[in-house]
Order: structure tokens, then sequence, then C-alpha cells
């Protein structure tokens, strides 16, 4: 039987709906939105310096929202990423019109920030934008959703006590930069493992801790992730971010979010290892079986999800 990860929502709502209101009047000083050119995530690009820059091989990477000073310039993000960005939601978690999901309604913005404002606060500010130029309203509402529960196995858990990296089996470390800003020092090697070349990453403050990843490609590719100090809600979190399709975080998607809630009681944080195949139809087998060997499992259940509803939003901004 073919496993799948995609899951039926059932549109049973927990909570009252209610119209969002922004909390503040942080604003962009001026801002121009308009359509991007039509033609692909490309299109446009021409204007934009630091993509000149990296096509000429001046550059090493480019940016397609860039932050320089007061200046917030992006280049032409999907209306979904942008309201995912702004309400700070993961994209698969929003409800919306059709027209609203489209990865060619793109739209480009340039914008002075405020003096003193910061890059914790464009969220805020692009919030307020599209309030105002799409008249903008949603609400959030919790639904029940199909997903899986975290338990023990019948047997109790098999946990390791919880570890720390061995720096020292890496040389490579970089320093701390603006991409790490918490201080996530990251190392990259390879090694062969039986005529494979395997990656290895090792990060001392990933989103789940201490963690080495070992991914690697050929007749079966997959990872082999330890996470070295991770409490079971962290691991239900890290699951549901495995286990779910298409893509997240702030970006559109076409995928489905598994919701993953951690039902152990086991309290403290434990020394978990993971291996999971990149074959859609075995991500979840291996998961399962790396779970079970550890003495625990997921099981099937409905979890309250949150989800972002978007009940208005004009097709075209007001004018700049």
């Amino acid at each position: 039987m073919r496993s799948t990860a995609v899951i039926a929502v059932t549109v049973l709502l927990r909570s009252t709906e209610f119209a969002q209101t922004s909390p503040s009047e942080l604003k962009f000083e001026v801002a121009s939105i308009r359509p991007a050119p039509p033609g692909g995530p490309n299109a446009g690009m021409d204007q934009n310096p630091s993509w000149v820059a990296y096509r000429a091989g001046q550059a090493k990477s480019f940016c397609m929202v860039c932050i320089s000073g007061v200046h917030y310039d992006n280049w032409g993000a999907p209306l979904k990423a942008l309201i995912s960005s702004a309400y700070q939601v993961d994209a698969r978690l929003l409800v919306a019109p059709d027209w609203v999901n489209q990865a060619d309604t793109r739209f480009v913005i340039h914008a002075i920030m405020p003096q003193g404002s910061t890059r914790e606060q464009i969220p805020e500010m692009l919030r307020n934008l599209l309030e105002e130029r799409f008249h903008l309203v949603v609400h959030r509402a919790t639904v029940e959703q199909a997903g899986y529960a975290l338990v023990s196995a019948k047997n109790g858990p098999k946990l390791k006590q919880p570890g720390d990296l061995d720096r020292s089996a890496c040389e490579n470390w970089a320093e701390p930069n603006m991409v790490n800003p918490a201080g996530n020092e990251i190392c990259r090697s390879s090694k062969d493992v039986g005529g494979l070349t395997m990656n290895v990453t090792m990060m001392t403050h990933s989103a789940w801790g201490p963690l080495l990843t070992e991914t690697w490609r050929g007749e079966s590719p997959g990872t082999h992730n330890e996470y070295y100090r991770i409490a079971m809600p962290k691991l239900a979190e890290m699951l549901t971010t495995t286990l779910s399709t298409g893509e997240g975080g702030f970006m559109p998607g076409a995928g489905s979010l598994v919701q993953i809630v951690d039902r152990t009681g086991i309290e403290g944080e434990w020394h978990v290892w993971l291996d999971r195949s990149f074959d859609a139809d075995m991500t979840l087998p291996s998961v399962s079986t790396s779970l079970e060997k550890q003495g625990l499992r997921l099981e099937r259940t409905t979890a309250p999800v949150e989800k972002l509803f978007v009940d208005k939003a004009d097709r075209t901004p007001t004018e700049n």
C-alpha cells in the first residue's frame, strides 16, 4: 500500500472568527507596489543590482528581497508569500481565493523604512501596507485536522541521554555571520561511504539544537540526522516539518502541512536520531522505523491547527 503524507482537512472551526486588525501603525515612510512583469520569477530582474552583479560573475549570490539601511526592495514576490511573511504564518496554513495562490500573482515593492526601525519590524510594516493597498482583510481560526500524535511505544522509550557535537570531527567551521545571527556555527565536510559521497553538516545552534546531518545520493538517497539535545515538543515540530509536503516557511506551496502533536509525556531533552528516505512514498515509513527503534511511534489522531483565512483582497493595489 502506498504511504502518503497528504492529510485531509476537516473544516470544523473551533474558535470564533474575527477580523484581523493591525496592532500598531508602524508603516513604511514611502512605498511603491506594482505588479511584477510577466514571464516567471526572474522577469524584470535586470533592474535588481544584486542579480545583475551575480549574472556578471561579480557576486556569489543575489537577493530577491534586499534590505540595505532603510531601503526595502522586493523584486517580485507572489502575493501569497507577502501575506505569509506579513502575518508570520506558514504558507500551507493560508486559506485564500485561487487567484491569491497563483505563483504568477507577483508584486514588486520598493519602500523606505522609518529611521530607527529594524528588520524584525518589517512584517508589521508589510502587514499595514497590504491592508492599505490591497484592502486585505483576514481572520484566524482553529480547525481540526487529521494528523499524527507522537507517543511512547508499548515497552516505553529507549532514548539516549543528551549530548553534544564532536567539534573535532570537522575542521571547516565557518565564523558566525549575518546569516547566523544567533551564533549558529556551521561546519561542512564530505566522506566516502561504500562508494557513495556523503555530505556532512554540523550545526551548533540549529532550530532543533546541536545537529549533525549526513546526506547521501545514489540508488536510495536519504539523510541521517542526530539531534543531540531535543525535547519532545520540539521533536514533534521537527517531524511536522519533515513529513509535510510542498514549500513551507513564508513561500507559496501547493503541499500540505502534516501536523504532529507531542503526547509522549516525556520531559527534558534527549539525543534522538532520524533516518529519512528522499523517496516520497518512503518518507513516512523510514521516519516511523527510526522512531520505533527508539521506543516512540506515530499514531493517527486529529489536532487543532490555527489557519489564516483571507476574507478580502483586491486584485490590484491602490495607486502609489
